[in-house]
Formats: structure tokens, C-alpha cells, sequence
């Protein structure tokens, strides 16, 4: 039905070429001014129309097959002809869901402009779609529709079907643990500015983006994790924390910030993704700010990109090839520094193929964006709760200084394990992430798409219909986690629920982060770090916290706190 669609878009794409070349002829003879406006003002209007057509279309013939065959799926009635439950209240969506679970049950659905989409919150029908029938629900929801258009190699994170199990399969050992001991070093060093920046607000309220001795702390630990990601996948130093004009800093951030800025203005394609050609019609000529936002700073990303694994891959070369290295190993005396040195020695173990230079820049790309955010964020609240909750703070911290006594700081994997002195273990300091990380879940929903019809569960799911999975309903449940699941009790995690898909902070499945390993790594690091040297006390006015959701779960209105230097 995408065909058919695309056909439609790619006559009206014709149509438009055609009045273009004959209004150049026209200007020949004749540039009035009035006249351009009218030709524009046609051109537009002949755009229109067809795009009404095609959206007829879809609505009185593509769409009765799915909408027929879920019309048993209880769920809320449309609240929009064309936006379906997907209402002005931006980046509430999630809260949404949360209460038509409630209303309607664990296994609903909703309507995302005109395309149902079914939401499932039970554990065990979680599990058939995530595990045990993967391969039918392989790809992400609308993951690499514009990609398959431009040409563009996609990162891991939208790839889809054969090309995504091939970038898993040669992108997966990048994250080893044997791998992840070189980033430790990275990581000590950031912090170390972090803490002493902090430090630096409170003696003198004006330095690392504090004022008057108040940080707004999710952005402040976003270009901590900033720092960590550029450097570790790039090998290269991001300045984040010190300069606020750093080229590669701001275009990253930029980027983030135009995806989330945009996600509402792309609905239109999301919902009907057979416009993709006339929808890029329609954007050359309007030109929105957020996609020239989006544009402009993707592209010095992909520069530095492109520069730096430029410049690697001569490297890589002539040490394989020129230098009297041998192709068949993977890593030199030192090993991989960096995730570029990773993905540049990385094989697909059943080809034996490496990654060409734009698919390691693709996933770079993925690891720096996708990665300072989520940690970012998964701090960020646990700051929050944490500020909330001193006798918590209290704990954690006495099993920090038990485990690392006299200022001695984690440098190896098993430090995080079983602390310096090799007496214990971070249980403790484990349980409060993992209780932050429940309740402020950085990916608020995951989404999967059915490739043929199946069942799941009593129901049966048309194929390229989307299928929800509500992280944030599911780690609130009261049926899982108890009465008190809205509440901070790092405790419960003496006794979680056993099931797999209670807690899914990073997805579930063949499909899950591919960094989960390493964000845990990065975060418990930074909180023993972080308070080994500093507390920090909430500004007032902050409970209950305004949150909102775009890619990642964030705070609304940022996190206000004053940081203060630890004193024992």
C-alpha cells in the first residue's frame, strides 16, 4: 500500500517539475513581479490538492483492512479526523497511554493520526513480541523511511531487517568488557572537571553554567556525558564542559534538539509515509526551522565525522596493509582506544566484511547522540530523587566511601563490581539506579513493527501494524511493583518481580541497547564520583516534577540545584 502511495507522490513530484520548467520559460518573456506570485501561489495550490487526495485515499480504502481488523481492541474514541489521540499536549503521550491502560486494559490501542496503533503492557504478551517472536517484529516503528529515500546509511539504532542484524552482529563485540576498560580513564578525567566545576559554583556562584550558585543539573551533567561520548567515540576531545562554543558540541546538541523539535512536525510522514516524495516538495518550499536547524548541524557533525575516520582509516591501513600488519588482527599491541579504532577492526563473524567509512560514521553518530542524552538524563533523576531522599543518599554514600576508602577512585571493571577493598559490592548504590532508572525511564515506550499478521496472545495483529510497548506504564504498574510503585524504594530491589519484561530500561530482546552495558557502566562510575566530593540541595518548587517526553524522558523545566562540596 506504500507503493501505491508513493506512485500518487512521485505523479504530483512530476507535476510540479512540470509547472516549474514552464514557468523558466515564461520569465523569458516576461518577469513582472505579480506574475511570479501568481505562478507560486498555483504551483502551491496544485501541491494542495493532490496532497488532499492522496490523504482521501488513504483514509476511505488503504486503512479499513487494520482498522476492521482491531475494531474488538478496546481503546479510546478518536478525539481528531486526522490526529487521531495524538493531541496538542506535546511530549505527554506517554501519560496518556498510562491512563488508557488503566481504562481499557493491558492490551489496547490508539489511534496515531489515522494509522492504530495497538499498546501492549502485559509481561507475557511483551515477551512474544520482543523474544519469542522476534523475527516477525524485527524493525522499529517507522524506522528508516527516509533513509531508503536519500541513500543515507542509517545507524543502528533505525536500520532494519538483514542490514540491522548485520551492523549487530559486527557492532555488538565493540561493547565488550574488554573493550570497555579503555574508557574507563576517559571517564575519570571528565569527571574530575565536572566535580571541580561544581565546586566552583558554590565558592564563586558564576562558573560551569551555574549562577548564583544554582546549576540547572540535567544540562550540566549533558555535557559531562557529552564529553565522555565524543571522546570515547571519537577518540577526540569535545570540550563540552569548558567551551559553549565548541562547534562539535553545539552541532550535536543541535541535532538532538531539532529531532525533538521536529517529531510533531513530521507526523504528517509518520502517518502516512507513502507522501515522502511530495512531503519533500512541500519542505524545500516552506523550509521549517527546525529541519534547517536539523540540516546545518547535521552536517558539521558528519564532517568531524568524516574527517576523523578519514584520517583513522589511513591508519588502519597502513598498519594492516602497508605496514607489514596482518588483515586477520583485530587488535594491536595496545588495542582499540576509541569506538572508531572498535568498528574499524570489527568483522561480521559470518562474512567476514568490515564497515565501510559512512556506516562507521552512521554508528558514531547514533553512539554520541543516543548515548550523552539517556545517561544524562538517568543522572539527572537520580539526582533529583536523591535530593529528595537524604537517609538514601546517606546509605549510598557510606557504601561508597566502605568501598573506595581514602579518595581512591574506581579504574577497573571490577571496582564497580566489588569496590576498591574487594569487601563487598556498589549493591546499594546498584539498587538506586536501578530504582531511578524505573521510575524516570529514559526511553518512555519502544515500538516494533509486525512484518506479517500474527497472534498475540487472543488477538490477532495485522502486518505493518505498530505495536507500543509502554516502558513508563509498565515499571508504574501497581500489579507488579506494589502500591507504593510510585514511590523511590531502592529497597524493592532486594525482591523485584522476576519477570523479564518488568523492568526494561533499555528495550528487551534480540532488539535491546546495544550500550546498556556501557551506560551502566558510565552512570554508577559518575554517581560514586560525583558523591564521593558533592551533595546537592533542591531549589523549592520542584515536587512534583514537570516532565515531558520527545526521544528521551526529560525534565521540563530542567532540575534546580544548588551543588555543595561534601563534608565527613
Amino acid at each position: 500500500m506504500i507503493e501505491i502511495l508513493s506512485l500518487f507522490a512521485v505523479f504530483a513530484r512530476l507535476v510540479v517539475g512540470a509547472l516549474a520548467v514552464h514557468e523558466n520559460g515564461h520569465d523569458e518573456h516576461n518577469g513582472h513581479q505579480q506574475q511570479q506570485v501568481a505562478r507560486n501561489n498555483y504551483r502551491t495550490l496544485v501541491i494542495i490538492i493532490v496532497f488532499v487526495l492522496l490523504v482521501t485515499f488513504w483514509l476511505f480504502t488503504i486503512l479499513r483492512r487494520p482498522l476492521g481488523m482491531l475494531s474488538h481492541i478496546p481503546g479510546p474514541p478518536s478525539s481528531h479526523l486526522l490526529l487521531g489521540n495524538v493531541t496538542s499536549e506535546r511530549g505527554k503521550t506517554f501519560l496518556r497511554i498510562q491512563e488508557w491502560v488503566a481504562q481499557y486494559g493491558t492490551f489496547t490501542k490508539y489511534m496515531y493520526g489515522r494509522l492504530p496503533r495497538v499498546v501492549l503492557s502485559e509481561p507475557d504478551l511483551v515477551h512474544e513480541v520482543l523474544v519469542t517472536n522476534f523475527e516477525n517484529f524485527v524493525n522499529r516503528t517507522g524506522s528508516n523511511r527516509l533513509m531508503d529515500k536519500t541513500g543515507s546509511k542509517p545507524g543502528l539504532l533505525m536500520a532494519r531487517d538483514d542490514y540491522w542484524r548485520r551492523l549487530r552482529r559486527i557492532v555488538s563485540p565493540a561493547f565488550n568488557t574488554v573493550h570497555l576498560k579503555t574508557m574507563l580513564t576517559m571517564i575519570n578525567s571528565a569527571a574530575d572537571l565536572f566535580i571541580e566545576h561544581m565546586i566552583m559554583v558554590q565558592e564563586t556562584g558564576e562558573v560551569g553554567g551555574g549562577k548564583n550558585g544554582v546549576v540547572e543539573i540535567h544540562n550540566a551533567l549533558a555535557r559531562l556525558t557529552l564529553e565522555i561520548i565524543g571522546t570515547t567515540a571519537f577518540g577526540t576531545h569535545i570540550p563540552s564542559q569548558t567551551d559553549s562554543s565548541n562547534e562539535l558540541s553545539l552541532a550535536a546538541s543541535a541535532v538532538f534538539r531539532a529531532t525533538e523539535s521536529g517529531s510533531s512536525a513530521l507526523l504528517p510522514l509518520a502517518v502516512f509515509p507513502g507522501l515522502a516524495p511530495l512531503m519533500s516538495e512541500i519542505v524545500k518550499k516552506v523550509k521549517p526551522k527546525a529541519l534547517v536547524m536539523f540540516v546545518k548541524a547535521a552536517s558539521i557533525l558528519k564532517q568531524h565525522t568524516t574527517t576523523i575516520i578519514e584520517e583513522r582509516r589511513r591508519t588502519f591501513d597502513h598498519h594492516h596493509h602497508g605496514g607489514g600488519g596482518d588483515d586477520d588482527e583485530d587488535d594491536d599491541e595496545e588495542g582499540p582506544k576509541d569506538f572508531v579504532d572498535m568498528l574499524l577492526k570489527a568483522k561480521d563473524d559470518k562474512t567476514g566484511q568490515r564497515l565501510q567509512d559512512d556506516e562507521i560514521a552512521a554508528q558514531c553518530e547514533t553512539f554520541l547522540l543516543a548515548g550523552h542524552e539517556t545517561t544524562a538524563t538517568a543522572l539527572a533523576f537520580t539526582v533529583y530523587l536523591l535530593s529528595r531522599h537524604p537517609e538514601v543518599e546517606q546509605r549510598m554514600v557510606e557504601e561508597i566511601f566502605r568501598m573506595f576508602p581514602d579518595g581512591t577512585v574506581p579504574t577497573t571493571m571490577d571496582d564497580l563490581k566489588q569496590g576498591g577493598g574487594g569487601g563487598g559490592s556498589l549493591a546499594y548504590t546498584t539498587m538506586v539506579l536501578n530504582e531511578s532508572l524505573r521510575l524516570y525511564p529514559p526511553a518512555v515506550r519502544i515500538s516494533r513493527q509486525a512484518m506479517h499478521d500474527i497472534m498475540i496472545g487472543n488477538h490477532l495483529i495485522p502486518a505493518e501494524i505498530d505495536v507500543v510497548i509502554p516502558i513508563w506504564t509498565i515499571h508504574h504498574d501497581k500489579n507488579m511493583w506494589g502500591d507504593d510503585a510510585d514511590e523511590f524504594k531502592p529497597e524493592r530491589w532486594l525482591a523485584p518481580p522476576s519477570h523479564v519484561c518488568a523492568f526494561m530500561p533499555f528495550g528487551g530482546g534480540p532488539r535491546n541497547c546495544v550500550g546498556m552495558r556501557f551506560a551502566v557502566m558510565e552512570a554508577k562510575m559518575l554517581l560514586v564520583r560525583i558523591y564521593q566530593k558533592l551533595t546537592f540541595k533542591l531549589l523549592p518548587g520542584q515536587v512534583p516534577l514537570a516532565i515531558t517526553a520527545g526521544i528521551t524522558l526529560a525534565p521540563e523545566h530542567g532540575i534546580l540545584v544548588k551543588p555543595m562540596k561534601r563534608v565527613r
